[in-house]
C-alpha cells in the first residue's frame, strides 16, 4: 500500500484526488491539509511514501516546506510536486530544494490519475535509491567508526608499556601504527617519507616536530619503565647502545605484531 499525505488547499483539487486514490487498489491517503506546519507534524507522526505537494497553501508554503523536510526528517518520502506556476525560476528551485517530480496543473495531460501513474512507476526507483543512499551512508559510518575503535585500541595497547594518554607522542604513534595496518604492503611504506608528512599535515605541525614528539616519547617510556613490563609488551630486540628501539623500529614491529 503506498501511503500518501495530500499538501494542497484547493478543495476542488483535494476531491479529484480523494476519488482518484479511493479508486485505487494500491494507495492510501493517510491525510490532507493546506498548512505547512500541520504537514511537519503528520510527516513526523506518520510513515508516508509520497506527499503530493502543492506550492501556495494556506498557511505557510511548499518551498518553505521543501526545507523544513530536509532539517527535520532523516528518511524523505518521494515528494510529487503539483502546481500551477510555470516560472522556471521557481521550478528550478523546488527541484533544488528535493522535488522528485513536477507536475504542472495546465499540462494538457494534467489528470490526478496520471499523477497516480507517475508515483506507480517512479517510486519503486524511489526506493531503491534511498536504500543505496543508506546503505552507503551506514557502509561510510561503519568504516569510520572502525577507525575511531582502532585508533583507541592502539593507543590503549602502547600505554601498557608506559607511553602517557592523549599526549601528542601517544597519539602520533598510534596513528602511525593504524596506517601501517591499513597498508597493504605495509613492508613498502617508510615512516619517515610516507607516515611523518601524513600525520603533519593532518596535525598541521611540521614532519620534524612529528619525529622530534614521538621520538621523546619512546625514550620517556625506555627511561621510565621496567625492563620486564617494557620486554612483555614490545618483544623484539632494540640497540643497547641507544637503549630504546628507533621511531620506525619500534612503530613497525608495533604494527606487526597488532596485526597478529
Amino acid at each position: 500500500m503506498i501511503k500518501v499525505l495530500m499538501v494542497e488547499d484547493d478543495e476542488t483539487v483535494c476531491s479529484a484526488f480523494e476519488i482518484a486514490i479511493h479508486n485505487h487498489a494500491k494507495f492510501m491517503l493517510v491525510a490532507k491539509t493546506g498548512s505547512q506546519t500541520e504537514a511537519m507534524q503528520i510527516l513526523k507522526s506518520e510513515k508516508i511514501d509520497v506527499i503530493l505537494l502543492d506550492l501556495e497553501l494556506e498557511e505557510g508554503d511548499g518551498i518553505h516546506l521543501l526545507d523544513d523536510m530536509r532539517r527535520a526528517l532523516k528518511v524523505l518520502p518521494e515528494i510529487i510536486t503539483v502546481t500551477n506556476t510555470s516560472s522556471e525560476a521557481v521550478l528550478s528551485c523546488v527541484r533544488e530544494k528535493g522535488s522528485d517530480f513536477i507536475y504542472q496543473k495546465q499540462n494538457g495531460a494534467y489528470s490526478p490519475v496520471n499523477v497516480l501513474e507517475i508515483i506507480e512507476m517512479t517510486l519503486p526507483y524511489y526506493k531503491r535509491k534511498l536504500s543505496n543512499r543508506q546503505q552507503r551512508l551506514a557502509a561510510e559510518y561503519n568504516v569510520e567508526r572502525e577507525k575511531e575503535y582502532r585508533q583507541t585500541y592502539v593507543e590503549h595497547e602502547i600505554e601498557k608499556l608506559g607511553f602517557r594518554p592523549k599526549k601528542k607522542g601517544t597519539i602520533f604513534i598510534s596513528e602511525a601504527i593504524c596506517m601501517l595496518l591499513d597498508a597493504k604492503v605495509p613492508e613498502n611504506v617508510q615512516v619517515t617519507n610516507d607516515i611523518y608528512p601524513k600525520i603533519s599535515r593532518k596535525h598541521q605541525s611540521s614532519i620534524g616536530s612529528v619525529e622530534k614528539c614521538i621520538r621523546n616519547a619512546i625514550e620517556r617510556v625506555w627511561q621510565n619503565s621496567e625492563l620486564a613490563l617494557l620486554k612483555t609488551y614490545y618483544p623484539f630486540y632494540w640497540d643497547p647502545n641507544t637503549g630504546r628501539p628507533t621511531n620506525a623500529e619500534f612503530i613497525k614491529n608495533m604494527a606487526a605484531k597488532l596485526k597478529e
